[in-house]
């Protein structure tokens, strides 16, 4: 698979922050987010990532402010060939 699809939650966020899709474990600066999320807020979105050549998918959280914890819940709903 080159790409999949799926919903992103943040449950129990302690802050204001993000989450990022990308292809490797590095991250440029100013790579978008799939989610901005708020302080106490449970909330999903949507997403489509791109996979690295081994299959991986790589996600950072980015959190701004508050306690700084945040759980991550990725359900994959398909695939892109």
């Amino acid at each position: 698979a080159r790409g999949v699809f799926g919903n992103i939650t943040a449950a129990a966020p302690g802050g204001a922050g993000n989450f990022q899709t990308n292809t490797s474990n590095s991250f440029p600066a100013g790579s978008a987010s799939v989610m901005n999320f708020t302080p106490n807020v449970n909330l999903s979105n949507h997403f489509v990532g791109a996979l690295d050549t081994t299959g991986q998918l790589f996600v950072k959280g980015n959190v701004f402010s508050g306690t700084g914890l945040v759980d991550l819940l990725i359900d994959i709903q398909g695939y892109f060939i």
